[in-house]
């Protein structure tokens, strides 16, 4: 007898997926603010490196302190390795376009991640996007386009094609670890990723070599580098833990929070105040994050009613 393999199914905690998705947000804008300054001291394929092979240490750490070795041992490397991949593309073309356009215009353009997730979990992961999670996903983004005021000229540079490729592999990369990554460990994902990334750009950094930076670099041109790759693994683990346990289109617009955060920091350590668009631009991505949150919380507790009464009512049978 041929016996089939089922895959696990794909859990649906939405409450813990938006909190997790909020905590990745906030340390992606460390990493953005410390990026900020790295870049100025170092090349973005410098940058990149880094940020991949520094950002083993939390999920290692945190893995190892947790479960072991067991926690870092993948059972889908595949998945590991495609997921890698597309990661490297992603951060290599992200930090191209913050080269090459005004830092406005990157970030605007990078976070079109979450558009495309929504578009495509439909027909990829068979999850029904609701007109409730499109208006949140389009809420979301349009508050971003108020705060960072893309300029009109350029929108087919190079800066601005790579910004596109980097959110389409992105959204990508989450909609294949929320597809296929469930049977995996939040630790051994993030750390094989990542792995993947540190050595895919360790074989092109002698291409993009531009000077000895431990020579060039102060301290703390290369203490920002080091944070920024603490910040974006410690931002990369809760985020694909979000994506694991919960459907990406109710998620990804809690991402958005990530430029709230940004310009909180900006006004801390750069003294930079908010205008009229930062104040209208962050309110329409709360309300947005906010509305999806409690519409996703009344489903979800309207589906356990049902389900409750129905146990009841088989149970009676």
């Amino acid at each position: 007898m041929t016996v089939r393999t089922v895959a696990p199914a794909r859990p649906n905690r939405i409450g813990a997926g938006i909190l997790f998705m909020l905590v990745a947000g906030g340390m992606s804008a460390g990493m953005s603010a410390f990026g900020r300054g790295a870049t100025q001291e170092f090349s973005f394929m410098e940058v990149v490196f880094f940020r991949f092979l520094l950002a083993l240490v939390p999920p290692v750490v945190i893995g190892l302190a947790s479960g072991g070795l067991a926690a870092l041992r993948t059972q889908d490397k595949r998945l590991v390795i495609g997921c890698g991949v597309l990661q490297t593309v992603t951060f290599i073309t992200y930090f191209i376009s913050v080269h090459l356009l005004p830092l406005n215009d990157a970030i605007v353009l990078s976070f079109a991640n979450a558009p495309f997730i929504a578009l495509l979990s439909g027909p990829f992961l068979k999850e029904r996007v609701t007109p409730q999670r499109w208006a949140a996903v389009i809420g979301g983004f349009l508050g971003i386009v108020v705060i960072a005021n893309p300029g009109g000229g350029g929108l087919l540079s190079v800066g601005a094609i790579a910004a596109i490729v980097s959110a389409a592999c992105s959204g990508t990369t989450w909609m294949m670890v929320r597809r296929w990554g469930t049977g995996e460990s939040s630790f051994a994902l993030t750390a094989g990723m990542l792995s993947v990334g540190s050595v895919i750009c360790a074989l092109l950094m002698p291409f993009f070599w531009t000077a000895p930076f431990w020579e060039t670099a102060n301290l703390g041109g290369w203490t920002m580098l080091i944070m920024v790759g603490l910040f974006g693994g410690a931002a990369q683990l809760p985020m694909g833990h979000a994506y694991r346990i919960a459907p990406t289109a109710a998620v990804a617009p809690f991402y958005y929070s990530a430029e709230v955060f940004a310009f909180f920091i900006a006004w801390a350590v750069w003294g930079e105040l908010p205008g009229w668009r930062t104040v209208i631009g962050c309110a329409m991505i709360v309300g947005a994050a906010v509305y999806l949150g409690v519409h996703e919380s009344m489903a979800a507790r309207r589906r356990a009613q049902a389900q409750a009464q129905a146990n009841t009512t088989a149970g009676g049978a």
